[in-house]
């Protein structure tokens, strides 16, 4: 046992018994029971959906439970808003940052309880400031520098800093959502240090987490939700991962079958041992008119592959070959050039010009083909631009219309359209509805789908199993930057890629 660690211990820092919440049309949570003991890490596990977010805005006051009771140290609260969880001493931290980054390490710590000195507290006492805050960091076992402003700071110690922040009012209940999720391996053991720290000292950590693995290296107990129910609670020790992702999905992990259906059909795009500081042996084909779905959690490689394959970054070693011939994607240019168009998940920030036309957009990837000797020939841009509106459906009252005024769909087909008017051979998607609306996400998928019968090959990678699902011809699921399995159509279901996602090299398979 590590020298900070305790076994957890039989006093109950928290307990919700018969938990129920009803959201119109919907049972969030149904009769749910879930414990957290002195000294113990609690993992809260389930796929999306299961009913996690929805338990722990209950204990965290967000929501009110519709029945049912919580108990703190063996008395019946009613927690009622998140000021009264944190009087209580309960402590949430997020998945998303929430750290001011122009400010240093210690005025976050205290940043929602200043200590302050003068006849009105208007003067920040900056020694009590910095005192506290290295005591607070010395109590979880970690150097860092209070005065340095936290944009400098590594994710790691960026996640310290909001778990002391957390815990800066003495509060013994602890509750990180996905804490690994944007930390390498390294910064991923440093946090693992921490949390043993704070569990040898008596605090009580629920921990939610989709990478099962880590379950097994941190966690006492692990409680499973589904569609709202507990279908289980375990002590980690006495189980597997197997057993924990049946409860998950409520069966086994599936085989997949060989990619037969394709042994026909012209690979459009090779990808062979593709290696960098995040991929391993990355290596799978891309059929002609073929849509291959592209899964996994956040770090498992997805948008690592996607900048190797649109020229962002170069691998180590490992080939890639479109039509047969071996690519050399030292640019973005490169790729354009070589037919591989990249539509991007942040659409504002990467994919659009929002201060531009409409028609500005559309035309900029290949604005040398539509001029002359350098000159802007403005009518056959128009003329190429309402072309595209026209095939995508774009909604919009005119070409010079910007782009900021359009919905989001919108906006998504026009960055779809401006790629596709450089007429790739592959097409590369990168969560292509994140935040739209059904009857938007309805249409992208549509016109993915149009485009891949014209003979189009588009990879799709989704966090979202229902957008494999209604896109996607087979599906590869990445795990800690290798291809584990794939999915044929056949064997396509919300089961049977949640599982594979969830049980990483358990599920692995040749691509």
């Amino acid at each position: 046992m590590h020298e900070n660690e305790a076994p957890p211990g039989t006093e109950n820092l928290v307990e919700m018994v018969g938990i129920c919440k009803r959201f119109p049309g919907v049972d969030a949570l149904r009769l749910v029971d879930f414990s957290l003991r002195r000294g113990e890490i609690h993992a809260l596990l389930g796929h999306n959906g299961a009913g996690k977010s929805t338990l722990i805005k209950v204990l965290c006051g967000v929501y009110r439970n519709d029945a049912g009771r919580i108990l703190l140290h063996g008395h019946e609260v009613d927690i009622g808003s998140p000021q009264r969880a944190e009087q209580l001493g309960i402590a949430f931290v997020p998945q998303e940052r929430v750290l001011v980054e122009n400010l240093d390490a210690a005025q976050n710590i205290f940043l929602k309880r200043l200590p302050c000195v003068g006849r009105r507290g208007v003067l920040i006492n900056r020694r009590e400031l910095y005192a506290g805050a290295r005591k607070v960091l010395k109590t979880l076992g970690v150097d860092v520098d209070t005065g340095t402003n936290v944009a400098g700071f590594s994710a790691a110690q960026q996640k310290v800093v909001e778990i002391a922040r957390a815990l800066a009012f003495h509060s013994d209940i602890l509750i990180l959502d996905e804490p690994t999720a944007a930390l390498t391996e390294t910064e991923q053991g440093k946090l693992f240090e921490v949390l043993r720290v704070l569990r040898g000292q008596g605090i009580g950590i629920v921990y939610i987490t989709h990478r099962l693995e880590e379950i097994f290296e941190l966690a006492d107990r692990a409680t499973v939700l589904r569609e709202g129910r507990v279908e289980g609670t375990v002590e980690v020790k006495q189980t597997d991962l197997r057993s924990i992702i049946r409860m998950m999905i409520g069966r086994e992990v599936v085989s997949t079958r060989p990619q037969e259906e394709y042994a026909s059909r012209e690979v459009m795009l090779e990808v062979s041992g593709v290696c960098t500081g995040k991929l391993r042996d990355v290596s799978f084909k891309l059929y002609r008119g073929e849509v291959l779905g592209l899964t996994g959690l956040v770090g498992s490689g997805r948008t690592s592959l996607a900048r190797i394959l649109f020229g962002l970054d170069r691998p180590l070693r490992g080939t890639i070959r479109l039509r047969g011939r071996e690519l050399r994607l030292a640019s973005p240019a490169a790729a354009v050039a070589a037919g591989i168009g990249l539509m991007p998940e942040d659409r504002k920030r990467q994919g659009l010009i929002l201060n531009m036309s409409v028609l500005n957009n559309l035309v900029i990837v290949v604005i040398r083909s539509l001029s002359w000797l350098g000159f802007h020939r403005r009518r056959r841009q128009a003329d190429f631009s309402r072309q595209w509106v026209r095939r995508l459906e774009i909604a919009t009252p005119s070409l010079g219309q910007q782009v900021n005024y359009l919905s989001g769909g919108n906006q998504q087909k026009v960055v779809l359209a401006k790629w596709l008017a450089s007429q790739p051979r592959v097409l590369l998607l990168d969560e292509p509805t994140v935040g739209l609306d059904v009857a938007a996400r309805t249409a992208v998928h549509k016109v993915v789908r149009e485009l891949a019968a014209q003979g189009l090959s588009i990879i799709v990678s989704s966090s979202e199993v229902d957008e494999i699902l209604s896109t996607c011809d087979r599906t590869l699921v990445m795990h800690n930057g290798r291809v584990v399995t794939q999915i044929a159509k056949a064997d396509m279901s919300k089961d049977t890629i949640t599982g594979a996602v969830l049980g990483g090299d358990l599920a692995q398979r040749p691509a």
